[in-house]
């Protein structure tokens, strides 16, 4: 148990710090990009308001700063931004500060043409090498016919204006060492996120080792002390049951003595329950057993039910498909089966019905038990159902002895069925007389009630 609790925390943690990682990466390169785009269009727009050149550098542009004097290195070159070097190129109004310095125009790949209105255009591919003529000339005509004034083609960041009714502009600008250096960020990003995972999961699986240690002994030492205080009571309980014969046979039989005996036989069943309880929780692997027909099993199992419903005055039927075959151990399907079906007669109402069905969907075998109850349950109520000691409240308060159950038995079925590496489900829904004739025709209550089902999934046959 712990070692799939175990494993279910690792998995859990690690894909909760994958998807926070993972949302990060793709936060950052998502702003990268944005910014990259902005700066394209910003650009190009740029280009196509300027004819495809970029704007002359003008006086009235340069920005206004108090002369200061610059530095002079031992080889007499100016350095600062005041020199020829380090001169600021203006940045014309609407380009958002596209570009920023002189080198800019020379670190820019585009080129342009003029379209006119019978489609002759005029190529500019001064500003660009790694393209020729017939190559622009095609993505000039792909981009000109299209319905979009800006958008990419070939890594080309594109924007058309027009400068008449029969003329216009389109600026095509080379993005490929911009799309380049977010690839290699992206890729950078989610090498680095994929490591942190690693290394998240590394750590979890050691730190999650220490962490439910002490819980792992606990439950351990719980399990041996219900075990060895099981084998421990056996004793007194038999020496109780035979002192009451023995002192029966002096006095003779009174209802001191019978009582003490029923509750020396209760007592006993609950220990047998925990001790079964704590074996079928001790160890974590399936049991498969072999192979068997589990419409027989039914069958097998169900016989002496019938007999005790029909002497109680309820229905109880049987329905199950043939050659049903489970590969799992025959003695615990056995004992499930007795379980549901001691639920079920014990929990039903008076002159209630009882179904027990074996049906096949696809590779699993789907045992059902519904039975009738005039016991109100909630939801909250059917999510504990499989709880150690858990009983319905208005079980609780029946006066009925037949009802006065340890409370143990479900719980038992549920090990049972998690040991043979199947699911168990339950349900207690409020209904009417006639839906509950859908289900059982020669239900006999005047009113409706409650109908319970417990539905088991077992795997058949391995192959």
């Amino acid at each position: 148990m712990f070692h799939k609790l175990r494993i279910k925390f690792i998995l859990l943690g690690t894909l909760a710090v994958a998807i926070s990682v993972m949302a990060l990466i793709g936060a950052i390169n998502a702003v990268n990009f944005i910014r990259v785009d902005k700066e394209t269009t910003d650009t190009v727009r740029m280009l196509a308001d300027n004819n495809g050149k970029f704007p002359e550098q003008r006086e009235d542009m340069l920005p206004k700063v108090e002369p200061k004097e610059t530095p002079v290195s031992p080889q007499g070159e100016n350095h600062g931004p005041s020199g020829e070097n380090g001169a600021l190129y203006p940045v014309p109004s609407g380009t958002n500060g596209a570009f920023r310095t002189r080198e800019f125009q020379y670190e820019t790949r585009f080129f342009s043409a003029e379209i006119t209105a019978g489609s002759e255009y005029k190529l500019n591919l001064s500003h660009i090498a790694t393209i020729s003529e017939e190559e622009a000339a095609k993505l000039i005509s792909i981009v000109a016919s299209g319905k979009k004034t800006t958008g990419y083609t070939n890594e080309y960041k594109y924007y058309i204006r027009n400068i008449s009714d029969d003329k216009k502009i389109v600026v095509m600008m080379d993005c490929s060492s911009r799309f380049d250096n977010l690839r290699s960020t992206a890729g950078i990003s989610l090498s680095v996120g994929a490591i942190g995972i690693i290394i998240m999961f590394i750590f979890l699986s050691l730190a999650t080792k220490k962490i439910l240690q002490p819980v792992e002994e606990s439950e351990t030492k719980q399990k041996q002390f219900i075990t060895d205080a099981s084998h421990e009571l056996k004793t007194p309980l038999t020496v109780i049951s035979t002192n009451m014969d023995v002192l029966a046979m002096d006095t003779g039989k009174n209802e001191w003595i019978e009582g003490t005996k029923e509750q020396v036989v209760k007592m006993r069943d609950l220990v047998n329950q925990m001790v079964t309880l704590s074996r079928l929780e001790e160890s974590e692997e399936l049991v498969k057993g072999s192979a068997f027909r589990a419409d027989e099993i039914i069958k097998e199992a169900t016989e002496p039910f019938l007999t005790v419903a029909e002497y109680k005055g309820k229905e109880m039927v049987v329905v199950t498909t043939d050659n049903i075959t489970i590969t799992r151990s025959e003695s615990l399907y056995k004992q499930l089966i007795s379980i549901l079906c001691d639920n079920a007669i014990k929990y039903s109402d008076e002159e209630g019905s009882i179904k027990v069905s074996l049906e096949k969907k696809g590779r699993k075998a789907i045992l059902q038990v519904i039975n009738t109850s005039d016991l109100a349950a909630t939801k909250e109520d059917v999510k504990h159902l499989f709880d150690r000691f858990y009983r319905i409240d208005s079980a609780r308060t029946k006066s009925d002895e037949e009802r006065n159950g340890n409370g143990i038995g479900l719980s038992i079925a549920n090990a049972t069925v998690v040991r043979m590496g199947g699911r168990i489900s339950a349900s207690a829904n409020k209904v009417s007389k006639e839906q509950i004739r859908e289900i059982f025709p020669n239900y006999k209550a005047a009113e409706g009630g409650y109908i319970y089902a417990f539905t088991v999934t077992l795997p058949l046959k391995d192959g």
